[in-house]
């Protein structure tokens, strides 16, 4: 079966202008056609639809031999064998000491430990103090700087100022530079 053709926008607009107005004269009137130029874009929303509605059935019933989109024929998929946990073999290491030793083993447990807070993937505590007090230096140069020009900073104005630009200047989530850049 052949997809059908889309409701155009002025089938569908005459339609529902029908429906409010309730006689052809009036849409015709309205839009500056004939009534017979309504009545068969009216009659042509209907077929449309009617169209649309007996496709989609024949599709959802539709099985081919062959896939008429890629030519192929369709493969029979057997359903996915159901697991019995009574014989399976990860559902029974939990039965021996053994086994439970094998599983803490294989999930991880007392593994290796992510990042700690505060320090960014990637980063140890080793490779991320230097770049720390990198930044840190930076940021108290810029804010010395800034507080020369103001000369009317708080203290803690300029303490503000100092950990915003540290944040900015360190590596870390995009968002939280972003913010503490639009701090500055």
């Amino acid at each position: 079966m052949k997809k059908p053709r889309p409701v155009t926008v002025q089938q569908r607009r005459m339609f529902l202008l029908h429906k409010e107005l309730g006689t052809y004269g009036k849409v015709a009137r309205l839009l500056g056609t004939t009534k017979q130029n309504v009545h068969k874009h009216v009659k042509n929303y209907h077929k449309a639809i009617a169209a649309r509605q007996e496709y989609a059935k024949w599709i959802r019933s539709y099985k081919p031999e062959i896939n008429p989109i890629t030519g192929h024929p369709n493969t029979y998929r057997p359903p996915k064998r159901q697991v019995n946990p009574e014989t399976h073999y990860f559902s029974r290491l939990k039965d021996t000491e053994e086994g439970r030793k094998l599983r803490a083993k294989w999930s991880g447990i007392g593994g290796r430990r992510g990042s700690d807070k505060g320090i960014p993937n990637g980063y140890g505590n080793k490779i991320i103090e230097p770049i720390r007090k990198s930044a840190k230096r930076k940021a108290k140069n810029m804010v010395k700087k800034v507080a020369e020009e103001l000369s009317e900073l708080d203290k803690l104005a300029q303490e503000a100022l100092e950990t915003a630009a540290e944040i900015m200047k360190t590596p870390g989530s995009d968002a939280e530079r972003l913010k503490a850049s639009k701090v500055v």
